[in-house]
């Protein structure tokens, strides 16, 4: 018998297991060999099931962070135009360059944790403003978006870790479902030590798998930024 490949998705071996055990349970004299088998996949199902949805929470989180991205963003241009307008549009002018030395571009275009801190420190710089600074309007809803924007990171950062968290789950889901299908193998080798062709009747035709059908076989962590 040929083992599936190490990348095989979890759906794909359990297609495997799923023709064992129909094969297994229609012969009375091997029956018993898919009790361990059934529970393989069945624990495999349920991981990959966890991962699924794991998975699409991230990726809510995902698009919920790049939404408070935007809407952050969006605070800090404000907050540049409004001060750009008070001294004329005149970029080199001390009032602006004291709350962007280097320009709203320069915090917007930054990784995430990043333009959180840079914008923590235009907040700074705003609350040391003069009351009739037209930027230091802008100060309460920057703050506010800088915290949905924090949330939406810290948020983000828990969903990674869970997706890695149940991603490990499935690979050993997935490890105990080889050992388990190697076992019926060998207990079948067993039962029938001279009937090479029947043991191998148990066991659907193993094929290479394309691209699209295989799965790293360690955790991916995808990076916060």
């Amino acid at each position: 018998m040929r083992m599936p490949q190490e990348s095989s998705s979890s759906s794909l071996l359990r297609s495997y297991s799923i023709y064992t055990l129909a094969r297994l349970k229609a012969d009375p004299s091997v029956a018993e060999l898919a009790v361990g088998l059934e529970a393989a996949q069945m624990a495999l199902g349920a991981a990959a099931t966890a991962t699924q949805l794991v998975a699409d929470g991230y990726v809510e989180a995902l698009a919920a962070r790049d939404a408070a991205d935007v809407a952050l963003d969006a605070e800090v241009v404000k907050t540049s135009l409004a001060a750009l307008l008070a001294c004329g549009n005149r970029r080199d002018a001390a009032s602006f360059r004291r709350l962007f030395p280097s320009g709203a571009n320069a915090i917007t275009t930054l990784p995430a944790t990043d333009e959180i801190t840079a914008v923590r420190l235009l907040e700074g710089r705003l609350t040391e403003e003069p009351a009739e600074s037209p930027g230091k309007a802008s100060l309460a809803a920057l703050t506010t978006a800088r915290e949905a924007m924090e949330a939406a990171v810290a948020t983000l950062q828990s969903k990674t870790l869970a997706q890695s968290a149940a991603r490990g789950v499935e690979l050993g889901a997935r490890e105990e479902w080889r050992r388990v299908y190697r076992k019926v193998f060998g207990e079948l080798t067993v039962r029938f030590p001279d009937d090479r062709r029947r043991v191998e009747s148990y066991f659907r035709a193993v094929r290479t798998v394309h691209a699209d059908e295989t799965e790293p076989v360690v955790p991916v962590v995808p990076v916060v930024q």
